[in-house]
């Protein structure tokens, strides 16, 4: 069986390729701003307000974060651009708190429904420290088909207007949401940028994710040519997007290439995202994997996800596993249901025998251990310490009078519950 140090090196390269087609997924099942600008428009009312601007302005510039979109939306609509950019320009001295970046949030996203390019140019004037909120705004209220003139925008301000990591991160954004319209073009202004990090990585996979769900050929050759950082991201988001338009022909693609480390991680990411949408489909689909190590890196990578929403379900299921694909998935199942429920998740193991208990009982330690010091952290002196049970058989690590058999170091310590069993013994 291989060292859980190499298992977990493997499973932290599989969520490279995963986290960005999750967050982007659960990302878009939020209401998308263009809903809300749809909905504004459908209910707008040509009804003449009975209230004066100065009243309106009030409520604006009061506690505009309490107003209904659509209300905030009709009120901008009836102002000229050049009111709307004063109303605007009396939020500058706004402090820098909580209230105040979801009043500048509620106001540029309505304006930037009505008019992207006016906002962005008042937003990137806002203070430094209010204005990352306010272009954020702009993102979030524009509509696709102006994304890409502001990933310009963005891209053109003088150095120092906003911080790297904001900068990246908006610029991610905004060509991110280029991409749904013109995906192509998206992926030209990724090769011509020098932008780096998270954020902007992520911007790789969705632009990919875009263009294959259009011409999955050509996504994919823009993705093998991407530099390897960026290209793990992008060949992760091609694969995703071809997969929501043909799923058995992106499954045959992927599950006909395995030879290395890197196609072994984007199957485990297309397992995650299918396991998304169809979780049967997705646990089949892996056992007939032809490439062994391909196997079980996306087994554990299926227990992960399950264990975010079911943990007691992954790990039973991850116990049904063939062996030589068991233990890596168990250890990961049986760790998130220990951070849970540590009793429930004790009292499992205790009755389990089989492949894997040993990094099973090891990686539950471990997470109980790393629960009991928040606890302690935070001041709480009590915890409720699972017992394992008698052993199911002798082969089992925990015996009779709860000592566990030496396991290797992992560079933690014991939990505490399990040294007092070591000393009762």
């Amino acid at each position: 069986m291989k060292h859980p140090t190499v298992i977990g090196l493997v499973l932290i390269g599989a969520c490279a390729f995963f986290l960005p087609g999750f967050l982007i997924r659960y990302g878009g099942t939020k209401k998308r701003p263009t809903d809300d600008a749809q909905r504004a428009r459908a209910d707008h009312s040509p009804t003449v307000s009975r209230l004066t601007k100065a009243e309106e302005n009030k409520i604006i510039l009061g506690d505009v974060a309490a107003l209904p979109f659509q209300e905030l939306y009709r009120l901008l609509s009836h102002r000229t651009p050049e009111e709307i950019a004063e109303l605007a320009r009396q939020m500058h001295s706004l402090p820098k708190n909580p209230k105040s970046e979801t009043k500048i949030a509620a106001f540029f996203k309505a304006w930037a429904t009505l008019d992207a390019n006016a906002a962005f140019a008042v937003a990137k004037s806002f203070p430094p420290e209010l204005r990352s909120d306010a272009i954020h705004a702009v993102l979030d209220g524009a509509d696709a088909s102006v994304a890409g003139s502001l990933a310009t925008s963005i891209n053109e301000l003088s150095e120092g207007s906003l911080s790297p990591s904001a900068k990246s991160s908006l610029l991610g954004r905004a060509v991110g949401k280029w991409s749904r319209v013109d995906p192509v073009a998206a992926a030209k202004f990724l090769d011509s940028s020098d932008e780096r990090g998270m954020n902007f990585a992520m911007a790789w996979n969705e632009v990919a994710s875009n263009w294959a769900a259009i011409d999955p050929v050509a996504a994919l050759d823009w993705a093998r040519q991407a530099a390897k950082d960026s290209g793990r991201f992008a060949m992760s988001g091609a694969i995703t997007g071809w997969w929501k338009n043909d799923p058995p022909a992106a499954e045959a693609y992927v599950a006909s290439h395995l030879a290395t480390l890197g196609d072994w991680q984007l199957a485990s990411a297309l397992a995650a995202n299918m396991f998304s949408e169809d979780p049967e489909r997705a646990k089949k689909w892996v056992s007939q994997l032809p490439n062994e190590e391909a196997r079980k890196q996306a087994v554990s990578m299926l227990a992960i996800q399950w264990g975010f929403s079911d943990p007691a379900a992954a790990t039973k299921w991850s116990a049904t596993l063939p062996a030589e694909e068991r233990a890596a998935a168990l250890a990961e199942s049986v760790g998130t249901w220990a951070h849970e429920d540590p009793a429930a998740a004790g009292q499992w193991l205790g009755a389990y025998d089989g492949p894997g208990r040993d990094t099973a009982v090891q990686n539950f330690t471990l997470n109980v251990a790393s629960k009991i010091r928040r606890r302690r952290s935070r001041g709480s002196r009590r915890f409720p310490i699972p017992d394992f049970g008698p052993p199911p058989s002798s082969k089992s690590p925990v015996t009779g009078c709860g000592k566990i058999r030496r396991q290797p170091r992992t560079g933690s310590r014991t939990a505490p519950s399990l040294r007092r069993k070591r000393r009762a013994c």
